[in-house]
């Protein structure tokens, strides 16, 4: 579809699959799975085992997923980079080395960038077709909410706002040696749902690129994640842990915990809307969460990726 329509929405939906769907099934050490992407799992979650486990396995009764694994990566570059015959576009941001035929003659661009954990992508033309404009065409993510080009063209560097259509076209006669850096602004944000999506109404997700981020128990001790509420009114800032989960940034933010008493809660008692009743008895706490392909790396426990918000 994004070849045929050229609409950069499908490679945006192919970069949130990639990171954050595809990812989370493999283990990180890549000898266990998840058949299912479940965004919640709860306290004190009995899992029943089999291929709909929340729990990461070593093999399935019917195990097609990690041969899909293998297939997909064996055809990523296919997924990467693409030509028209009149340039060369880069739908998704990985360090490597990318052909394309220009107007019947070899192009090569490289590619150096540490993304996702960065913004930086630089992109260097190492062969182009001599006296001939053509386009280079770099992909500018839904998700991002500005950016900065240096290089674009000569004395044309600067911040400017993401194009309707998704793409930052480049037409110039480049020659090899030319190089184009694209700065991504990587702030870490909370997305809401659909409204008509009941589950997870009043709830927020915390995003940062393209990676989608989660709460594990892990990083929460003192107590569960089902009483956990998010304060969206405080800021959020990401910190890069390289002992962590091989190395990841984590989204650090506000939250509190609410106290709900264990005993004598029937009947609930009724209250004004909108109003909580354990609000007074909440405990502040830090919320760490990381990326969901992460997940289920550590010890079992709750999950979650959609989070209360005050």
């Amino acid at each position: 579809m994004a070849l045929l329509t050229g609409h950069a929405r499908y490679s945006d939906l192919i970069e949130r699959t990639l990171f954050n769907g595809f990812l989370a099934g493999v283990s990180l050490d890549g000898q266990s799975w998840l058949y299912v992407n479940p965004l919640q799992v709860r306290d004190g979650h009995t899992d029943l085992g089999g291929d709909q486990s929340a729990r990461r396995t070593r093999w399935f009764r019917c195990a097609c997923c990690p041969p899909n694994v293998m297939r997909l990566m064996a055809s990523l570059e296919h997924y990467v980079s693409s030509t028209d015959g009149r340039g060369i576009q880069l739908h998704q941001f990985a360090s490597g080395t990318f052909h394309g035929d220009v107007f019947g003659a070899p192009a090569t661009v490289s590619v150096n960038t540490d993304y996702p954990w960065d913004g930086r992508i630089a992109v260097t033309v190492d062969e182009a077709p001599a006296g001939r404009e053509w386009t280079l065409a770099l992909r500018i993510p839904q998700w991002c909410t500005g950016f900065a080009v240096e290089g674009a063209a000569d004395g044309a560097d600067g911040t400017a706002a993401v194009p309707p259509d998704g793409w930052l076209r480049l037409t110039r006669t480049w020659t090899p040696g030319d190089r184009v850096v694209l700065e991504l602004d990587m702030e870490p944000r909370l997305t809401g749902a659909d409204p008509r999506v009941d589950a997870v109404r009043g709830c927020a997700a915390i995003e940062r690129g393209p990676l989608v981020y989660c709460l594990e128990q892990a990083d929460h001790p003192g107590g569960g994640l089902d009483d956990l509420v998010l304060d969206p009114a405080r800021p959020l800032a990401a910190k890069h842990r390289p002992d962590l989960l091989g190395g990841v940034t984590t989204v650090l933010a506000s939250g509190y915990r609410r106290e709900i008493p264990a005993a004598g809660w029937w009947p609930y008692p009724s209250r004004p809307a909108g109003g909580d009743p354990h609000a007074e008895r909440a405990a502040p706490v830090e919320l760490v969460a990381i990326p969901y392909y992460a997940w289920a790396n550590r010890r079992d426990g709750a999950m979650r990726v959609w989070l209360p918000v005050r």
